[in-house]
């Protein structure tokens, strides 16, 4: 566990065998970096948030998948068909995951289910068309895709234990694979809580960090955009991490793998480790240290 106030490291405690210098995998924390890299192209002019996705399969007059926008993709609301259900046998995540030498072409080919924007489903293949519409952009302009995030962000930020894998047509694995330090993941959550700036440099667009922690419309206030919030969830009138505040917001992973910002208390709190979550996302393992650790660090406001 990382803790950062005020942009300050205050403290940090390592399991036997791992360190500061310890790279260690993202799971779904990666969806909030790939994000991270949409906000920056923006930042740099080269599309609009509403902007169509730039996906040729969906480019035809009468397909009405054109419709699909970087907002509905970041917001987890494209409407395309995507069960993700570890334990069905129809679940579409390890095809897609496993078995294609293109991740991003399998959720691309899917067919609209829903009108864009107005339904809210989980699905880590949206992640993945992302790095392909990214991709398209960045190339289109002449800019060196498999660059563009370590020059962008992960430099200024001097984050330099950050590595993307990739799949075989060589895009971003970008809702699952990324790894990077402990410190490292508290710098990228450390850049919400920012804004966006970094050392007087606009890496983000301005109010980017808002957008990304609004819940998307049809998400019941669970989900903003690649990223977790922490209202109520759809089953529980509870908040998922019932010590810290509800504008909290979070990029999360299925393995424990957690960097929560908390704005209210200038604060970013990084866990990572091997603690599967239960219990229907109320987090029993990681909830038990936080109710032990938050109180210690200033009082939060429930």
């Amino acid at each position: 566990m990382v803790f950062i106030k005020g942009g300050e490291l205050i403290a940090e405690r390592y399991a036997d065998g791992f360190d500061m210098n310890s790279r260690t995998y993202s799971a779904s924390m990666a969806k909030t970096v790939t994000q991270m890299m949409v906000g920056a192209a923006i930042n740099k002019g080269l599309f609009e948030l509403d902007d169509r996705a730039p996906i040729k399969e969906w480019s035809g007059s009468d397909d009405p998948r054109r419709a699909i926008t970087w907002r509905d993709l970041l917001q987890m609301q494209s409407g395309l068909e995507f069960n993700e259900d570890y334990l069905s046998a129809k679940d579409d995540f390890p095809v897609f995951h496993l078995l294609t030498h293109s991740m991003a072409q399998y959720p691309i080919e899917k067919p609209l289910i829903h009108e864009p924007g107005t339904y809210w489903a989980y699905a880590t293949g949206t992640s993945q068309i992302l790095q392909r519409a990214l991709r398209v952009a960045l190339e289109s302009n002449g800019i060196n895709y498999h660059s563009f995030g370590r020059a962008e962000i992960f430099e200024p930020l001097g984050a330099s234990s950050v590595v993307f894998a990739t799949d075989s047509s060589g895009e971003f694995v970008g809702g699952s694979i990324v790894y990077a330090t402990a410190r490292d993941w508290a710098k990228l959550g450390q850049l919400f809580l920012q804004d966006g700036v970094w050392e007087e440099t606009q890496i983000f667009p301005e109010g980017w960090s808002e957008f990304v922690s609004t819940p998307a419309n049809a998400s019941k206030g669970i989900y903003g955009a690649q990223m977790w919030l922490n209202n109520p969830s759809v089953n529980s009138n509870k908040k998922p991490f019932p010590s810290l505040p509800a504008s909290m917001y979070h990029f999360e992973g299925a393995e424990g793998q957690v960097v929560f910002i908390i704005p209210s208390i200038d604060m970013v709190i990084v866990h990572l480790g091997r603690t599967s979550f239960v219990d229907d996302r109320q987090n029993v393992p990681i909830n038990a240290a936080l109710d032990v650790i938050v109180p210690t660090l200033q009082p939060v406001n429930q």
